[in-house]
């Protein structure tokens, strides 16, 4: 397979970033909501200025959790109850899905589920960022130093609004 260019690998980001709006538009009940409160519908979805898509924290995802979440009949109290009576080297949830949860330094854990694919490139992603590869493909220790110039990446702790 023959490396992409810089310019390919901005155009498979938003290509990919699009298709996850999508999917979240048409699966998820409060992305729909909360896209159509925002002015944003089915139609315009694929082609709104990403400053238009309303944004979530930690708390919110928290609390929308059950709207949330695209896998249909899956609740957050069920996850808590599975991670719970599991082993750390559990078996898949459902037989499908690899259940993670945050420290709960806030409080309360936060529980993100994969299925297989999903797990195997966010596996993937840790490898290659383990090995040095760096997001802006510069240097392989350019994070989390300072960014030197503006079109450097922010440091890991930056806020979103550095990467809007």
């Amino acid at each position: 397979m023959r490396k992409k260019s810089a310019i390919q690998l901005r155009q498979l980001q938003k290509r990919k970033l699009r298709e996850m709006l999508v999917y979240a538009y048409q699966h998820s009940p409060y992305y729909r909501d909360t896209f159509e409160a925002a002015g944003i519908t089915g139609e315009t979805v694929k082609t709104a200025p990403l400053s238009a898509f309303p944004t979530i924290d930690k708390a919110g995802l928290r609390e929308h959790f059950d709207r949330l979440i695209t896998v249909p009949n899956l609740t957050q109290e069920e996850l808590r109850r599975f991670d719970e009576t599991e082993k750390a080297d559990r078996r898949p949830y459902k037989g499908q899905y690899h259940v993670v949860h945050s420290s709960g330094s806030t409080g309360t854990p936060g529980y993100f589920l994969y299925d297989e694919n999903a797990w195997n490139r966010m596996l993937v992603g840790i490898i290659r960022g383990r090995r040095g590869g760096c997001p802006c493909r510069r240097s392989s220790s350019c994070w989390p130093r300072a960014p030197e110039s503006p079109t450097s990446p922010p440091p890991m702790d930056a806020t979103a609004e550095r990467w809007q």
